[in-house]
């Protein structure tokens, strides 16, 4: 099983599309009589981190009118089934975080399991009714941006859930080390309610890594944890209210 490291829509999907030719013709290879055959190629490297931020932010935005289009009550259905599949033993994301994560946080599995239970549980339908009524703050957003720490690995969930139900997409800074989950979430949203579209992007890196945390403040509003010398240092250099 290959270690998930991301996700981030309108980027790492790139390399499952054909190639066009300049004249418009898929990729592949040409035959006499003018047919084609689509050939396989290799993606290559992933593009870093920093451009690639870049890009997820840009296509979110552009596709978010999909997502606010979509009836507030899908929207909510969404979101509670999401979480009904982390609360599933055999949902394959849930599987895949209770193998991965107790290396990464230097836990248990025993752990893991009962921090997503306690998390995912409470996301019942009227619970999610209930955050949707107070997430007009953000209504009128383009992109929320998440910046997550790594003491509680869920603790930056609720403000994602909140962005869906508002109907704004979401990117998240997961720690550099500690990325599994984020894009695990990030994957289980695309997999588990297709009908919202590419609406979650996650990655982690660094705090060294200014320019990839600058692409992501270019989110409308930024929901971030952290100790206070963390948050402040973000405040000061985002454009954007945190």
């Amino acid at each position: 099983m290959t270690v998930l490291q991301r996700w981030l829509p309108g980027v790492d999907d790139e390399p499952e599309r054909p190639l066009q030719r300049p004249d418009g013709a898929a990729h592949g290879r040409m035959h006499a009589d003018g047919s084609s055959e689509a050939l396989e190629r290799d993606p290559g490297p992933p593009i870093p981190v920093t451009y690639a931020q870049r890009g997820c932010a840009q296509f979110l935005r552009e596709v978010s009118g999909g997502l606010g289009r979509l009836a507030p009550e899908h929207r909510v259905a969404a979101v509670s089934r999401i979480g009904r599949s982390w609360c599933d033993p055999l949902d394959a994301h849930r599987v895949e975080a209770i193998e991965r994560l107790p290396a990464e946080l230097g836990t248990s599995p025993e752990s893991v399991a009962w921090a997503l239970d306690a998390t995912f549980e409470s996301w019942t339908h009227e619970v999610l009714q209930n955050w949707l009524g107070e997430v007009t703050h953000t209504t009128n957003a383009g992109l929320t941006g998440h910046v997550w720490a790594g003491n509680v690995f869920t603790a930056g969930l609720p403000p994602v859930a909140a962005s869906l139900l508002a109907g704004v997409p979401a990117l998240i800074k997961a720690p550099g080390r500690l990325p599994t989950f984020a894009a695990l979430f990030a994957r289980s949203v695309a997999h588990h309610a297709p009908e919202l579209g590419p609406c979650v992007g996650a990655a982690g890196w660094g705090r060294h890594n200014a320019a990839a945390t600058a692409a992501l403040l270019t989110a409308d509003v930024v929901f971030a944890f952290g100790d206070d010398a963390s948050l402040d240092a973000l405040d000061v250099v985002s454009p954007s209210p945190v």
